[in-house]
């Protein structure tokens, strides 16, 4: 018979606790002995001109030509006649990373890309398809195109043997 001392249910929760408490110590051990840790904070979003996300979903209900979307959204960022895309950036966006090195809080890094709607239009200059994506404030629309339409990245392909 377990004593009040003894209880299984008292061994379970000291056990419990001190899982937790030596868990945590290995957690804080090992990013000390690592030396950093990066914590992700919010990113901000910051619309370029008027407009939203929300304006390109007449898009997607039907499908407009290509001189429709323009009356809609106006004249593209840019517009990529081989691939037959075009670019609209919506956002400007600041991703921001909380640097901390051997436990002593160390700065915030930030950097920026854009929220880039791609549009891309059949031989009828009907839409064909649209999604949004994430383009990297060096990225040129060109390879944001590709990387979106599926082709192979343009960089690797020119590594290959």
């Amino acid at each position: 018979m377990p004593n009040s001392a003894g209880h299984p249910f008292c061994m379970r929760s000291r056990s419990r606790i001190a899982f937790v408490l030596l868990g945590s110590l290995w957690v804080v051990a090992n990013v000390a002995w690592l030396g950093c840790a990066v914590v992700p904070l919010p990113s901000s979003r910051h619309p370029i001109d008027s407009r939203r996300t929300g304006d390109f979903k007449f898009v997607k209900k039907s499908q407009p030509t290509r001189d429709e979307v323009v009356a809609k959204l106006g004249s593209p960022d840019a517009y990529l006649p081989d691939a037959r895309v075009a670019c609209y950036r919506i956002n400007s966006v600041t991703h921001r990373k909380f640097l901390i090195l051997f436990l002593i809080p160390a700065g915030v890094e930030k950097y920026d890309d854009f929220d880039l709607a791609l549009i891309e239009f059949d031989d009828t200059d009907r839409v064909k398809r649209y999604g949004l994506v994430r383009q990297a404030s060096y990225e040129s629309y060109e390879r944001a195109a590709s990387l979106w339409l599926g082709n192979e990245d343009p960089v690797y392909k020119s590594r290959k043997p």
